[in-house]
Protein backbone atom coordinates (compact mmCIF):
# COMPACT_ATOMS: atom_id res chain seq x y z
CA UNK A 1 0.00 0.00 0.00
CA UNK A 2 1.06 3.12 -0.77
CA UNK A 3 -0.46 6.05 0.96
CA UNK A 4 0.05 9.79 0.09
CA UNK A 5 -0.57 12.71 2.00
CA UNK A 6 -1.96 16.25 0.77
CA UNK A 7 1.18 17.36 0.49
CA UNK A 8 2.60 13.96 -1.59
CA UNK A 9 -0.31 14.47 -3.99
CA UNK A 10 0.60 18.32 -4.58
CA UNK A 11 4.03 17.61 -5.20
CA UNK A 12 2.91 15.00 -7.84
CA UNK A 13 0.50 17.56 -9.20
CA UNK A 14 3.14 19.96 -9.49
CA UNK A 15 5.90 17.26 -10.96
CA UNK A 16 2.86 16.45 -13.60
CA UNK A 17 1.74 19.90 -14.35
CA UNK A 18 4.03 19.74 -16.95
CA UNK A 19 3.50 18.65 -20.74
CA UNK A 20 0.59 15.97 -20.74
CA UNK A 21 -0.40 15.64 -17.48
CA UNK A 22 -0.59 19.77 -17.53
CA UNK A 23 -4.55 19.15 -17.15
CA UNK A 24 -4.36 17.66 -13.70
CA UNK A 25 -2.94 20.06 -11.82
CA UNK A 26 -5.55 22.56 -13.97
CA UNK A 27 -7.91 20.40 -12.69
CA UNK A 28 -7.31 19.92 -9.03
CA UNK A 29 -6.51 24.17 -9.16
CA UNK A 30 -9.94 24.45 -10.69
CA UNK A 31 -11.81 22.59 -7.83
CA UNK A 32 -9.78 24.34 -5.08
CA UNK A 33 -10.72 27.65 -6.51
CA UNK A 34 -14.57 26.99 -6.44
CA UNK A 35 -16.45 28.43 -3.91
CA UNK A 36 -17.36 26.68 -0.47
CA UNK A 37 -20.59 24.95 -0.61
CA UNK A 38 -23.82 23.76 1.22
CA UNK A 39 -25.04 21.94 -1.52
CA UNK A 40 -24.33 17.88 -0.76
CA UNK A 41 -24.51 17.39 -4.85
CA UNK A 42 -21.68 20.09 -5.55
CA UNK A 43 -19.66 18.61 -2.89
CA UNK A 44 -19.45 15.32 -4.40
CA UNK A 45 -19.26 16.32 -7.52
CA UNK A 46 -16.26 18.03 -6.09
CA UNK A 47 -14.83 15.16 -4.10
CA UNK A 48 -15.44 12.75 -7.43
CA UNK A 49 -13.23 14.95 -9.07
CA UNK A 50 -10.63 14.97 -7.04
CA UNK A 51 -10.60 11.39 -6.54
CA UNK A 52 -10.07 11.04 -10.36
CA UNK A 53 -7.88 13.66 -10.32
CA UNK A 54 -5.75 12.17 -7.57
CA UNK A 55 -5.99 8.66 -8.97
CA UNK A 56 -4.41 9.69 -12.13
CA UNK A 57 -1.75 11.56 -10.26
CA UNK A 58 -0.67 8.32 -8.72
CA UNK A 59 -1.43 5.91 -11.70
CA UNK A 60 -3.95 4.05 -9.95
CA UNK A 61 -5.72 1.69 -11.35
CA UNK A 62 -8.46 1.47 -9.04
CA UNK A 63 -10.60 4.86 -9.29
CA UNK A 64 -13.57 3.25 -9.06
CA UNK A 65 -13.01 2.35 -5.62
CA UNK A 66 -12.46 5.96 -4.54
CA UNK A 67 -15.48 6.98 -6.18
CA UNK A 68 -17.50 4.18 -4.48
CA UNK A 69 -16.00 5.54 -1.25
CA UNK A 70 -17.13 9.17 -1.73
CA UNK A 71 -20.57 7.80 -2.74
CA UNK A 72 -20.74 5.68 0.49
CA UNK A 73 -19.93 8.91 2.52
CA UNK A 74 -22.38 10.86 0.41
CA UNK A 75 -24.95 8.35 1.35
CA UNK A 76 -24.12 8.33 5.00
CA UNK A 77 -24.55 11.96 5.09
CA UNK A 78 -27.74 12.19 3.18
CA UNK A 79 -29.04 9.88 6.09
CA UNK A 80 -27.87 11.77 9.00
CA UNK A 81 -28.32 15.81 7.95
CA UNK A 82 -30.08 17.87 5.05
CA UNK A 83 -27.02 19.36 3.68
CA UNK A 84 -23.31 20.32 4.25
CA UNK A 85 -24.00 23.16 6.55
CA UNK A 86 -25.75 21.43 9.03
CA UNK A 87 -23.12 18.24 8.42
CA UNK A 88 -20.54 20.36 9.54
CA UNK A 89 -22.03 21.37 12.82
CA UNK A 90 -23.20 17.58 13.53
CA UNK A 91 -19.78 16.27 12.77
CA UNK A 92 -18.39 15.89 15.89
CA UNK A 93 -21.30 13.41 16.94
CA UNK A 94 -19.74 9.93 17.63
CA UNK A 95 -22.55 8.32 15.17
CA UNK A 96 -21.40 9.97 12.34
CA UNK A 97 -17.76 9.15 13.18
CA UNK A 98 -18.93 5.83 13.64
CA UNK A 99 -20.78 5.16 10.28
CA UNK A 100 -17.21 6.57 8.50
CA UNK A 101 -14.79 4.67 10.11
CA UNK A 102 -17.14 1.66 9.50
CA UNK A 103 -16.77 2.31 5.89
CA UNK A 104 -12.75 3.48 5.91
CA UNK A 105 -12.20 -0.19 7.71
CA UNK A 106 -14.38 -2.02 5.14
CA UNK A 107 -12.07 -0.14 2.47
CA UNK A 108 -9.16 -1.07 4.44
CA UNK A 109 -9.85 -4.61 4.66
CA UNK A 110 -10.75 -5.26 1.15
CA UNK A 111 -7.80 -3.16 -0.20
CA UNK A 112 -9.87 -0.70 -2.03
CA UNK A 113 -8.21 2.62 -2.77
CA UNK A 114 -9.86 5.31 -1.73
CA UNK A 115 -9.09 9.30 0.26
CA UNK A 116 -9.75 8.63 3.74
CA UNK A 117 -9.62 12.17 4.74
CA UNK A 118 -10.23 13.35 1.36
CA UNK A 119 -7.13 15.20 0.40
CA UNK A 120 -5.57 11.86 1.07
CA UNK A 121 -5.20 9.36 -0.81
CA UNK A 122 -4.45 5.05 -0.05
CA UNK A 123 -3.60 3.11 -3.01
CA UNK A 124 -3.26 -0.69 -2.93
CA UNK A 125 -2.81 -1.29 -6.61
CA UNK A 126 0.73 -2.80 -5.64
CA UNK A 127 -0.61 -5.41 -3.48
CA UNK A 128 -2.97 -6.42 -6.22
Amino acid sequence: MKRYSHDDLHKLLVIKGKGVDACLKHRSDRVHASPPTDSLKEWAKRKREMMKIYAAATRCKQVSSALEFVDEIMSCIKKKSSGMAEWRRITGFPVHKRAIKVITIRFLKNKKCFSPAGNDYLCFCDEK
